[in-house]
């Protein structure tokens, strides 16, 4: 499947998608989402708009209408480019972070590698 976003992503991760139960969403989670980012040391308030593409274990992108749970790699895309530098000093391996709808938490992720990001400013 084609890519997603047409430039080079940034960073990877492996996130859980979080149950109905365990306070995620209640309808299923798709291949082109778009969720907002916290680094777990950051406030409720401070959030980022940083886009997951779903990847498989070769690293192809997951098809758009295929539901998702559980336990997925996913690549990620920093969409604001002012904040770029923000996150070149958060973003690293072993960092946690969640995926947020408003309030509600839907998936927690940590950071595996640092991609596009590491090239920023250089």
């Amino acid at each position: 499947m084609a890519r997603m976003y047409q430039r080079r992503d940034d960073f990877e991760a492996i996130i859980r998608i979080l149950t109905a139960r365990e306070g995620g969403r209640c309808t299923p989670v798709y291949n082109g989402i778009r969720w907002d980012l916290r680094y777990f040391h950051q406030s409720d308030t401070e959030l980022s708009m940083i886009r997951p593409e779903f990847v498989d274990e070769n690293g192809e992108t997951l098809p758009i209408d295929q539901p998702l749970t559980g336990l997925l790699r996913a690549k990620f895309y920093v969409i604001a480019d002012e904040m770029r530098d923000f996150h070149r000093q958060q973003v690293h391996p072993g960092v946690g972070f969640f995926c947020v709808e408003g309030p509600h938490v839907c998936a927690v992720g940590i950071i595996t590698k640092v991609t596009g990001l590491a090239d920023w400013g250089n």
